[in-house]
């Protein structure tokens, strides 16, 4: 679930009454969309309530910016106030931006505005001319779960074409990763493994990831493209390991991803290097990506089907 602040509530409830056709799920069945305008009295009351809307996102972003710092001496001993209080500071900033770009350029001109601050995201990542993350890791997985919610035609409404578009990429690479993950690694690791990966067990994930990375840096798919179910920074990293890993490291590596009790660091100086730079990476993957979660989460659906064949 995406933590949102008050303001980004007030937009989606401001923006549903205001839109002839409502939340976006009501858009993608053409047949029961309206085509008018709202009325002047809805655009004018969508101006008077966005222009409230901005100033409470801005004093929520200096309030959550003075929690965040407050909570931050004890990250060490818990970090969820922190990062509770940082996601809140991203809902109500990026709402400042959401809330003054429909008052100024959409409220007067559109049929129907965004509702759902994830949607607004992806719009905004496209017209984005900085390097600052809009669209984040959680936004793609509300998208994703709402396409395979709702199985939209990729020709509904505009407003929902790269939406759309997203969520359906999204979902194939996805399966491809689960795929992946339960034919090449789990298939192939020890029942006793397996167990502590269905809980998902802290100790066995940066195991697993190791695994399944080195196939791609330097083991039997080292000559295929990375796949997309990898972060974008993992995959610019496996690229970079692909350039310096030597065949008889990666054997060597290979050999001590066997099992999850070899999994340490070795004491052989460059067998060293390789083995952290390998952990990093998986360390990294682990954070934020899809392949940690939903396709580790779908493998091991594979894995505990009952027509499996575990080798």
């Amino acid at each position: 679930m995406i933590t949102r602040c008050v303001s980004s509530h007030l937009m989606s409830h401001l923006i549903t009454w205001r839109n002839p056709n409502g939340q976006e799920t009501n858009w993608i069945a053409a047949e029961q969309q309206r085509f008018f305008n709202p009325s002047l009295k809805k655009i004018f009351g969508t101006f008077v309530g966005l222009g409230c809307i901005i100033p409470i996102a801005t004093i929520e972003s200096v309030a959550y910016t003075a929690f965040a710092a407050l909570s931050y001496p004890i990250k060490p001993l818990s970090d969820r106030p922190y990062t509770f209080f940082v996601k809140l500071l991203e809902s109500s900033s990026f709402t400042v931006i959401w809330s003054l770009v429909d008052q100024v350029f959409y409220n007067p001109f559109f049929l129907d505005l965004m509702t759902d601050e994830s949607f607004a995201r992806l719009w905004a990542h496209h017209f984005n001319p900085t390097r600052i993350e809009i669209l984040r890791f959680e936004d793609r997985a509300r998208i994703v779960n709402w396409v395979e919610q709702h199985n939209p035609p990729h020709q509904a409404a505009p407003l929902l074409a790269p939406i759309i578009d997203l969520g359906y990429r999204l979902r194939d690479s996805n399966r491809l990763g689960a795929k992946f993950l339960y034919e090449e690694v789990f298939k192939k690791e020890s029942p006793e493994v397996m167990e502590t990966a269905r809980d998902y067990d802290p100790a066995v994930i940066p195991y697993i990831l190791s695994k399944a990375i080195l196939i791609y840096a330097g083991g039997a798919k080292s000559k295929e493209a990375i796949p997309v179910f990898f972060k974008d920074d993992t995959r610019a990293k496996i690229q970079s390991f692909r350039r310096t890993i030597a065949p008889e490291v990666v054997r060597r590596l290979e050999a001590k991803l066997m099992t999850l009790d070899l999994f340490n660091a070795p004491t052989d100086a460059d067998l060293q290097e390789a083995f952290n730079t390998l952990r990093n990476i998986a360390y990294g993957e682990a954070q934020g990506g899809f392949f940690a979660t939903r396709c580790w989460q779908d493998a091991i659906a594979l894995l505990n089907a009952p027509n499996n064949n575990r080798a």
